[in-house]
């Protein structure tokens, strides 16, 4: 696998740092519901290449400051290529240069440790510095009228107001939407070298951090298709001795004695790769890329089988998210909960996934439209019970709502309504009483459960919903069958 941009001549790409993915899909609907055309632009030669002998190094790009250096005349001796405002923000960045000392540079650089956070913290501070946007993620920093979740701007208390501007980054990629938006990108450039800025209307398609964009009927369609179609999956399935009709639990079982083959690390790792950059954004196929990541160390031809099998289906099937604009009324955040348990081993896999709706959303007709949040994980313990497996899978759903809640809180000017949805009676059932007496130990979690939701502003008669399996989407995050 290589560094997008790097010099490694293999054909499949990955990319540098980890996309905030979740932030992305929470701040989407909103960018679609405040403005007509989402604006992206990429900052020019943002890296650096770094040497292979130099790529597992913690340190930075740097220059030694020569003696010498002449100082920047006040008056701009340079008017074609510079404004005043450009020129005295090279004179301000001079000032801090001194003769002899070592300047980090500002690019990051590709091949080496952490290398997108070089560039994250210049990008960031040139939107922030004159006050005008707040980072309110690691990555979305939004412009608004009023005040944010502390009731204060600009050191004054103010009334909350929702944002106005949204705009996300992946590292040197940007994205955004809004009122001002394409001002605010046009400023940036005479800080800071950008491309050429797109925009993505009706009918228009783009591409971010390697994620196809498409606009049709007032929606947003978001896939992996540009990415899918280079990737051999026939190869993959033919060095694994050949491809299978379905992916089942028992093929994704550790391996047996003698399965293993370490010839195949170097594929299946990259194999594994490639699943995981594909399978990011598609919740539903986000458990085959969980439970393949534990053989990297013992790969078997059936597991790179497993593989191959999940990228040809995506490759297959064009599966796409989608993306809707959201009315005023009606607003929500529909969270399920749900496990999977193996009665033989005890083992559990908990699964987690939330959508962000408005009154035309719909529990029962099945609608997973503007996913915001998922999570499929394995329980480090071993059950003897359901009940208790589907406790601890509704304690990490409760657990991870807080992130879009909270992003959501701060695009909209409020806290949003809240709503959970698990297949468990049991677990039901306790919440609606307050008491766990199918197993009286679980008392405090269910307490640490009920007092979360509650801060959330749950209602557990009103806001709670017991729903049958067919109809319980985490259920697609407890178990790699396809």
């Amino acid at each position: 696998m290589v560094i997008k941009g790097g010099a490694d001549p293999r054909v499949y790409d990955t990319y540098a740092g980890v996309l905030a993915q979740q932030s992305l899909l929470t701040c989407l609907p909103y960018m679609i519901t405040i403005g007509k055309v989402i604006y992206s632009v990429d900052v020019v030669k943002a890296f650096q290449q770094i040497e292979d002998r130099h790529k597992h190094s913690l340190g930075v790009l740097g220059v030694r400051i020569p003696a010498g250096l002449p100082e920047l005349p006040v008056e701009n001796p340079f008017p074609e290529k510079y404004d005043d405002d450009q020129w005295l923000g090279l004179r301000r960045k001079a000032a801090v240069l001194i003769p002899g000392a070592i300047h980090r540079l500002e690019k990051a650089h590709y091949g080496g440790r952490h290398a997108g956070n070089l560039f994250v913290f210049s990008l960031q501070f040139e939107l922030q510095k004159d006050g005008e946007y707040t980072l309110v993620e690691e990555a979305v920093l939004v412009r608004r009228e009023g005040a944010g979740r502390d009731g204060i701007k600009n050191g004054v208390p103010c009334k909350r107001g929702a944002a106005s501007e949204v705009l996300v980054h992946y590292i040197d990629d940007i994205q955004g939407a809004g009122a001002k938006m394409l001002t605010t990108l046009t400023q940036l450039g005479k800080n800071i070298k950008l491309g050429p800025i797109g925009e993505l209307g009706e009918g228009g398609s783009d591409r971010f951090a390697g994620i196809d964009m498409e606009r049709e009927g007032g929606k947003l369609y978001l896939s992996k298709k540009t990415y899918l179609k280079d990737i051999e999956a026939e190869k993959i399935l033919q060095r694994a001795g050949g491809r299978r009709v379905t992916v089942d639990e028992s093929m994704m079982e550790p391996p047996k004695e003698g399965e293993v083959d370490t010839s195949l690390t170097e594929e299946y790792r990259a194999a594994y790769g490639i699943l995981g950059w594909a399978a990011s954004f598609f919740w539903k196929r986000r458990v085959f890329y969980d439970e393949l990541q534990r053989f990297t160390r013992n790969p078997t031809r059936r597991h790179l089988r497993n593989a191959g099998l999940v990228i040809s289906r995506m490759q297959q099937e064009k599966e796409r998210i989608e993306i809707r604009p959201l009315l005023p009324e009606g607003r929500a955040v529909h969270f399920y909960s749900d496990a999977s348990r193996k009665p033989k081993t005890k083992e559990v896999r908990k699964g987690t996934i939330g959508f962000w709706g408005d009154e035309t959303w719909s529990h029962e007709k099945g609608d997973e439209w503007n996913p915001v949040l998922f999570k499929t994980a394995r329980s480090t313990k071993l059950h003897d019970h359901l009940y208790s497996a589907e406790m601890e899978a509704l304690k990490q759903t409760v657990r991870e709502a807080w992130r879009p809640c909270y992003l959501i809180d701060e695009l909209t000017g409020k806290f949003p309504r809240v709503r959970f949805y698990l297949d468990s009676k049991g677990v039901y059932d306790s919440l609606r009483s307050g008491k766990s007496t199918a197993e009286p130990e679980l008392q405090k979690e269910l307490d640490y459960v009920i007092q979360g939701m509650r801060r959330m502003g749950v209602d557990m008669l009103r806001d709670v919903v017991w729903t049958p399996r067919e109809l319980n989407r985490a259920d697609w995050l407890t178990k790699p069958i396809w």
